[in-house]
């Protein structure tokens, strides 16, 4: 069966009630989309911006996006 979640959840202590929650594959696939959202964001309705702030800011998205 093909996974579906885009999220695992991992209890790491029930006593001090301490999760993770990580990105399964098929998650991260959504930083993509997340990333084209954010650049269209930037170059069609951030006005407030310089080209190069803007370009840095994607730029720092990109890496925290891993694309």
């Amino acid at each position: 069966m093909e996974e579906q979640e885009l999220v695992t959840k991992t209890v790491i202590d029930e006593v001090h009630n301490r999760t993770e929650y990580a990105l399964t594959e098929k998650g991260l696939k959504t930083n993509r989309i997340l990333y084209e959202i954010t650049s269209y964001f930037f170059n069609e309705l951030d006005n407030s911006r310089s080209e190069e702030e803007k370009e840095s800011l994607l730029a720092e998205y990109r890496e925290v996006y891993g694309i």
